[in-house]
């Protein structure tokens, strides 16, 4: 059974999905999980382009941001399918992207746009401090998704 390509691991933790699809359509797996980690890697790759290519750095910003926000929102909307999404520590480290970092970073960016990014203020913190904050997030998901990984892949090793 474990080894079966159709076994999801939500299966073998007693968690079967409805096949009407029904909240959580599908488990958590290697495939999503593999696809959240390229993304993330894509997000960095990304990023170090659009700043090395643009001389506008609210522009090249703008452009990294919007990549950060709209592959946060793909991870959650995916992973919201797992019946077992609760257990996941990617879904929570996305939420913290998310909504704690990337739309408050965005927003306040452009709300502050005629001032240098030192001088941007982020929940009290400087742009660069909130930067950092962002940093440890992104890495805190990255290791989460692998972590996730990890997980379904030692499940589906187990014999029946």
């Amino acid at each position: 059974m474990v080894n079966d390509p159709g076994f999801k691991a939500c299966e073998f933790y007693g968690r079967t999905a409805d096949s009407a699809g029904h909240p959580g359509g599908e488990c958590m797996n290697r495939r999503d999980l593999t696809v959240f980690f390229l993304l993330e890697a894509g997000a960095i790759l990304w990023a170090a382009f659009v700043f090395s290519v643009l001389t506008n750095r609210l522009l090249a910003g703008a452009l990294a941001g919007l990549y950060f926000i709209f592959m946060g929102f793909f991870i959650l909307i995916r992973a919201l399918r797992w019946p077992a999404f609760k257990t996941s520590a990617t879904f929570y480290c996305a939420l913290v992207h998310v909504f704690a970092i990337s739309l408050p970073l965005q927003v306040m960016r452009f709300l502050q746009s005629d001032l240098a990014f030192e001088d941007v203020r982020i929940a009290g913190f400087s742009g660069p401090q909130f930067h950092g904050f962002s940093t440890f997030v992104f890495s805190c998901l990255m290791l989460a998704t692998a972590v996730d990984w990890l997980r379904v892949w030692r499940v589906e090793r187990k014999p029946a």
